[in-house]
């Protein structure tokens, strides 16, 4: 298929749902090859509806691209799957999306808001020792061990205190960075899963406000951007990150504005000027140092993970005259 083919298949699977997309790629090999290597397919829509279950979310989820530019948008709104099939998703598609939404019942947030503090904790606790991060998919697949090691790490011991599976949190802290900097882990995250993270909503049934304050500092610290409440309601919270340039900050306009406005001369070095030359005829002083009154935008450097270095490989022959051969691994 041609450039042309392809914008023609994107605008037509726009129209399909989910069901309907995944029988299309099963018609031959080239449609399945280009419906699952062709990011922008999955580009804004609505990627997993009400029907969907667990085998369809083992199945499926893994042929989705993992790209930066596949999925941005995640909802999650009354799927009757499993917190496992959560977190295969989140494992897809964490590092990249910006904003997520979740509304499920209050049993299932519990399960959820238990089992990313377990993973918060092994993943700064891997982080302190100089090991590889945990994934999502890594912690699903072993989840009762790290949960029942995570929660007798920082749970008060005593002989009054209740048994973990009784304990429907850790700690009555509601910041669980604060938790884990009780027991020296560190707060800040070299390789956060939700790096990309701008807005988060979560709507639920009959559940306190202390499991949303609970969710809203995890996924605060998971991302390491500062979520700031825009709307705290008693089933529903709704938090937006403020970005991290200059123009973006509330009093950016102002102090752009300020600026601007004419003050007293840079100090420029001195310079020896000749008898015969005024302001007027003085050439005019092209320097950086004039710069130094306008605001910079900071730009945010995206964080990646470097491919391995090639390593060449000789040709040990011991014919004279012989060449180096250069082979690259793949």
């Amino acid at each position: 298929m041609d450039i042309a083919s392809t914008k023609v298949l994107v605008a037509i699977t726009s129209y399909l749902s989910l069901r309907d997309l995944v029988c299309l790629s099963s018609t031959c090999r080239e449609l399945h090859r280009r419906v699952f290597m062709n990011p922008t397919i999955w580009t804004s829509r609505m990627l997993f509806d009400r029907g969907i279950t667990d085998a369809a979310v083992a199945g499926l989820v893994p042929k989705i691209p993992r790209s930066y530019y596949a999925i941005r948008d995640l909802r999650l709104n009354n799927l009757e799957i499993s917190t496992h099939s959560i977190f295969l998703i989140l494992n897809q598609f964490g590092h990249c999306v910006k904003t997520l939404e979740f509304t499920t019942n209050a049993e299932q947030l519990t399960q959820l808001c238990t089992h990313l503090e377990a993973f918060a904790f092994h993943l700064a606790q891997r982080q302190a020792s100089n090991r590889i991060p945990l994934s999502f998919a890594e912690y699903s697949y072993n989840h009762v061990d790290l949960v029942a090691q995570a929660q007798q790490a920082v749970i008060p011991r005593g002989p009054d205190h209740h048994h973990y599976h009784d304990y429907p949190y850790y700690t009555d802290e509601i910041n669980y960075a604060k938790v884990l900097a009780s027991v020296s882990l560190p707060q800040i995250l070299d390789d956060p899963p939700f790096e990309e993270l701008e807005k988060l909503c979560i709507r639920s049934t009959s559940t306190s406000c202390g499991l949303l304050d609970r969710l809203h500092h995890l996924f605060g610290y998971l991302s390491q951007n500062k979520l700031h409440l825009s709307r705290h309601e008693e089933s529903e919270i709704l938090c937006v990150a403020k970005t991290d340039t200059f123009w973006n900050n509330e009093r950016a306009l102002e102090r752009r504005t300020e600026s601007l406005q004419p003050g007293p001369p840079p100090m420029f070095p001195i310079r020896l000027t000749r008898s015969n030359e005024t302001p007027q005829t003085r050439p005019a002083q092209k320097t950086k140092n004039a710069l130094h009154r306008f605001p910079q935008p900071i730009v945010r450097v995206m964080r990646y993970r470097p491919s391995p270095k090639r390593r060449p490989f000789t040709d040990n022959t011991t014919s004279p005259g012989r060449r180096v051969k250069i082979k690259y691994p793949i």
